[in-house]
């Protein structure tokens, strides 16, 4: 499966490839459902479908390595939040859960993300 969402420069519209070929999307999609699922077929794409922490292959959801309340408080749009998939991962229900919008040093990401969008302030 891939999938990417990029901008057409000339009209500053936005399309998703998915299996090479083009899928109209027309502006980047403003509804939180639309970013969340291509999003999450673009991580799907880069990493399997399966959970980050666990390995488990079912109840699949995202989860923000910096949670989108931080995100939110840095001024991040919601649009950023689900194009940088560098800060996207997949867990889990029951790792989502657990980590419960916590930020989780052990994840090397974490800081390296966490530094980039403070430092755009």
């Amino acid at each position: 499966m891939d999938i990417d969402v990029s901008k057409i420069s000339l009209s500053g519209k936005y399309q998703a490839t998915y299996n090479n070929k083009i899928i109209e999307v027309g502006k980047f999609p403003k509804n939180r459902g639309q970013m969340i699922t291509i999003a999450l077929d673009n991580l799907i794409a880069r990493d399997g479908a399966k959970c980050r922490k666990c390995f488990e292959t079912r109840f699949l959801s995202i989860e923000h390595i910096v949670p989108e309340w931080i995100l939110k408080q840095l001024f991040v749009s919601l649009e950023e939040l689900y194009i940088d998939l560098d800060n996207l991962e997949i867990l889990c229900r029951f790792c989502n859960q657990a980590k419960s919008g916590q930020l989780d040093f052990s994840n090397p990401k974490t800081k390296i993300i966490l530094l980039k969008y403070i430092n755009k302030i």
